[in-house]
């Protein structure tokens, strides 16, 4: 799979999955059962978490044309950025009764991650 390929997908799953967990941080702290005291405490966590994830879907889109050597340092950034999403993720899940990450935000990160991993590999 071309470079290019692999940064319009990454790219547009991170700016999708972004926008949904920032637009709909609250319906998902209220899904999750976030008693009401901490729910806007919750519900920001998961726009700061969302802005995140849409900024760097951003950033990747803008890198869609490296080649060779940048493309591969780009990825490898971006399996670095993923796997400290996933650690600020699974430390809240830890330490925060009131955090709950939706299944459908951790699989598709992970597979995100992988794909990069693969890409920089292959550049």
């Amino acid at each position: 799979m071309k470079t290019k390929n692999i940064f319009l997908i990454l790219g547009t799953a991170n700016v999708i999955l972004g926008a949904i967990l920032y637009f709909g941080a609250e319906e998902i702290s209220i899904a999750a059962g976030v008693s009401d005291s901490g729910l806007l405490e919750a519900t920001y966590g998961r726009m700061a978490l969302g802005g995140s994830i849409a900024g760097q879907g951003l950033l990747t889109l803008f890198l869609r044309n490296l080649t060779g050597q940048g493309a591969k340092n780009a990825l490898l950034g971006y399996v670095v950025a993923g796997i400290l999403q996933m650690v600020v993720i699974l430390s809240r899940i830890c330490t925060d009764e009131n955090y709950a990450a939706p299944f459908a935000l951790i699989v598709p990160v992970f597979f995100l991650i992988a794909l990069a991993f693969y890409g920089s590999r292959k550049a």
